[in-house]
């Protein structure tokens, strides 16, 4: 510890019955300013009867302390504003309750946040334009307080959908400048004072993205799907100069799904918003040679291309057929298709004109499954 930790623990003992100490923040992590904060959790001696959770601001030597006093310890997955504990350091523990809470944090912290509910998600949708439009309002006051309640929940937000710990502003903006740099300059320009009302539409479309990627479930198609899918690829086909029952005989198979992909030792998937339950993207994968499975029917509707949802559905095909043990994955498309194109070159297909199969497609490719490797001594 430091001599003003040393002096700051001896202060806080004398001002509050306490058995635990924690520093964290940036003084813990070392990345603070002569003018930065000492932010701190207090464990409390507790008295005969409980005591709510309670705050102490007030000056030390010129520094600004900033503590929160607790009786009993706290539990990080029931409370995760806690996960701004992360990193933080024990200046007390005559119990050992501090590095208990810490042991916990980091447990905690380790693993991934439960799935926005349907209902909040729901709501959020509902809630984004509403503030858009509020927030253009005549009163100023009003529409400043919407405008700032909106750019507060930008972030907290982002995280909770992207399911990621929010580990409060510094440490999420710092993560978001690594991980998801387009959408952190998006952010940025929304939060900049004054900014135009364009930069804010565009910091909700990109909220809204990720709230409309968390309502996505990926699972296997059911015949109650059967319509839903024929009139996604029926809708998708004309964007690009085709049509739906003419130059591919997949189409046929389309249309008594499931069977027509699982009783050929294939499957198929489906993409469905948990919200409204719209179909949104689909994908088979079925054998066609020894050792070779084609991937057959992938499309998104016009409204779901940006969530990724082409990368995990041709995921999914390459793990089943792996655990079919075939060695090969091979595709046709056209060359309209320029955004499926290049997923499938990101994704390590290379261009083999040999696996066309469909008479309206103009390209194929084919993938080499590389076998993955066993741990030793297995």
């Amino acid at each position: 510890m430091t001599s003003f930790e040393d002096s700051l623990v001896r202060h806080l003992t004398a001002r509050h019955r306490l058995h635990g100490i924690v520093l964290y923040g940036s003084r813990a992590r070392g990345t603070h300013h002569a003018d930065s904060d000492y932010d701190l959790l207090l464990l409390r001696t507790p008295g005969l009867a409980p005591r709510p959770t309670e705050r102490d601001v007030h000056h030390l030597d010129g520094a600004l302390v900033d503590a929160w006093l607790y009786d009993a310890t706290p539990d990080p997955a029931a409370e995760p504003g806690l996960l701004r504990l992360h990193g933080a350091r024990v200046l007390l523990d005559l119990h050992g309750a501090a590095a208990a809470l810490l042991e916990r944090v980091d447990e905690v912290a380790n693993g991934q946040p439960k799935a926005m509910a349907p209902g909040d998600l729901a709501a959020y949708r509902v809630w984004l334009p509403k503030m858009l439009a509020r927030l253009q309002g005549d009163d100023p006051l009003v529409a400043g307080h919407y405008r700032a309640e909106l750019l507060h929940s930008l972030l907290p937000v982002w995280f909770e959908a992207r399911r990621h710990w929010y580990r409060g502003t510094r440490q999420g903006a710092a993560w978001i400048r690594e991980e998801a740099p387009d959408v952190a300059r998006v952010f940025e320009a929304a939060l900049r004072p004054n900014a135009e009302l364009l930069a804010l539409e565009a910091a909700v479309g990109a909220l809204r993205q990720a709230l409309d990627r968390a309502a996505v479930v990926v699972r296997d198609v059911t015949e109650e799907d059967v319509p839903a899918v024929v009139a996604l690829v029926a809708r998708v086909l004309p964007e690009f100069g085709l049509a739906f029952g003419h130059g591919s005989a997949t189409d046929e198979a389309v249309q008594h799904l499931p069977g027509s992909f699982t009783e050929r030792g294939g499957a198929f998937w489906v993409a469905v918003d948990s919200v409204d339950g719209r179909l949104l993207a689909c994908a088979g994968a079925v054998p066609v040679a020894p050792g070779v499975l084609e991937i057959q029917k992938m499309y998104a509707a016009q409204e779901a291309r940006g969530l990724g949802l082409g990368a995990e559905l041709l995921a999914r095909c390459e793990a089943f057929a792996r655990g079919a043990g075939a060695t090969t994955l091979v595709l046709d498309t056209t060359h309209a298709m320029t955004q499926a194109v290049r997923l499938y070159e990101r994704s390590g297909f290379v261009r083999d004109d040999q696996q066309i199969r469909g008479s309206r497609c103009s390209m194929g490719f084919r993938k080499d499954l590389v076998p993955t490797a066993r741990p030793s001594g297995s």
